[in-house]
């Protein structure tokens, strides 16, 4: 049973599928409607496909971050290179200064 937000059915259903999505959600009507195991058969299938679903969008955006870096790992490896050698400059020309090699 969609629940009556704004009174506009696709609005409602709309609202309903996002706060399943979310977490959100309200079986208390579905034993008194008259096809009880198609509100759960249907609310299975709601909740697996929004699951998958999310879970791809975040498998789309994780690749796509791991392909920038891939691309650009020479100059990620040769900044980090540089960013040890900044760290560790004051160690090197001080032991170079004292004559210690």
């Amino acid at each position: 049973m969609v629940k009556n937000v704004f009174g506009i059915a696709p609005l409602d259903a709309f609202i309903n599928i996002f706060l399943l999505a979310v977490g959100e959600f309200q079986m208390d009507g579905f034993d008194d409607h008259p096809q009880y195991w198609m509100c759960y058969l249907f609310f299975l299938l709601a909740t697996l496909l929004i699951q998958i679903t999310l879970l791809n969008m975040l498998i789309a955006i994780m690749g796509e971050t791991f392909e920038r870096v891939i691309d650009q790992r020479f100059f990620f490896s040769l900044r980090n290179k540089l960013m040890i050698l900044g760290t560790m400059a004051s160690v090197i020309f001080t032991r170079r200064l004292d004559g210690v090699d």
